[in-house]
């Protein structure tokens, strides 16, 4: 768990770093769209070799408004955070993004009954102190 934990960090900052130098040459919103467009175009053949075309049809069918949504406020959340970048240091917006952590957190607890035990309350308690310390050191 260690080993992946650390291969997630090691991906996350070498993203944020992308991201951060990105946004220094295009504006966020072209930049976000330019993304999820070349996500699409790569995503796109691997969905249709592991789905049959009519699973996939059927799920849109089913659920369009849920993926719209979610679709949506995916871009304007990415968008939000490339214009955080922009605005100020990266290293401290990649690491103030990283409380949503701590809010998928508590979002599996009371919604999806998921445990909240102690190694979830201390990774939330670091998480929270390391904001802080960004907040009062800058």
């Amino acid at each position: 768990a260690l080993l992946a934990a650390l291969g997630v960090a090691l991906a996350i900052s070498i993203y944020s770093v992308i991201d951060g130098a990105a946004v220094q040459l295009a504006a966020p919103l072209p930049y976000t769209i330019a993304v999820f467009l070349a996500t699409v175009l790569a995503l796109t053949p691997v969905m249709l070799r592991r789905y049959h075309p009519a699973t996939l049809a059927a799920e849109w069918r089913a659920n369009w408004p849920r993926i719209l949504v979610t679709g949506g406020l995916v871009l304007l959340g990415y968008a939000m955070v490339l214009a955080s970048y922009r605005a100020g240091r990266v290293g401290y917006a990649g690491a103030i993004r990283e409380v949503s952590v701590v809010f998928a957190a508590l979002i599996g607890w009371r919604w999806l009954g998921e445990g909240f035990g102690r190694t979830r309350i201390v990774g939330a308690l670091l998480i929270f102190a390391g904001i802080l310390m960004i907040a009062a050191l800058g």
